[in-house]
């Protein structure tokens, strides 16, 4: 393995960490938005709703907080396949719907994006990439490590912003023309 590659593992470890982090906070803090948008958007009957989410909120938080402190390989299999899973679906609403709003990172009134799906995309291939890389993290020194979650929490906030990044970028683009 290459010598770059206990830090990149560090780095992506942290990074999604970080996004189920900000999943798990931002549908807890929105938490009554977050139980509509399964029943409204996602079809799913309010009961149900009701039953199943605080299992995904436990979930995301368990999972965010096993990969941040325990480096598990468990928790990042497991998430990987539910937000792969997720995304599914979702990709599944947006065809089929076209409008369709989801409470990811505690959003709320704005209807998913094609940016909303590259991110998702994107965050698909990070989690198989660092599955792949993670049998080297935390050989790293600490201040290293330190400096790998730094930089993931910056990309972490570009990400979850992402939608709402490109979006500015193109309106302020059109208003220049």
């Amino acid at each position: 393995m290459n010598s770059y590659a206990p830090f990149l593992a560090e780095l992506l470890r942290f990074y999604l960490g970080f996004i189920l982090l900000a999943a798990a906070w931002g549908k807890s803090r929105t938490y009554t938005y977050f139980l509509s948008q399964l029943t409204e958007s996602f079809l799913i009957p309010p009961a149900v709703s009701r039953a199943i989410a605080p299992c995904i909120l436990l979930l995301e938080w368990v999972l965010a907080l096993g990969i941040l402190l325990l480096n598990s390989r468990w928790a990042i299999a497991v998430a990987a396949v539910l937000f792969t899973l997720f995304s599914l679906v979702l990709l599944q609403r947006y065809v089929s719907a076209g409008a369709v709003k989801c409470s990811c990172f505690g959003e709320t009134d704005r209807p998913v994006t094609d940016y909303d799906l590259m991110r998702n995309g994107w965050l698909i291939a990070v989690f198989l990439g660092c599955f792949w890389l993670n049998d080297t993290a935390f050989r790293i020194a600490t201040p290293l490590q330190l400096l790998a979650a730094g930089l993931a929490v910056l990309v972490a906030l570009i990400t979850v912003n992402f939608s709402d990044i490109m979006l500015q970028l193109f309106d302020t683009a059109e208003a220049g023309r």
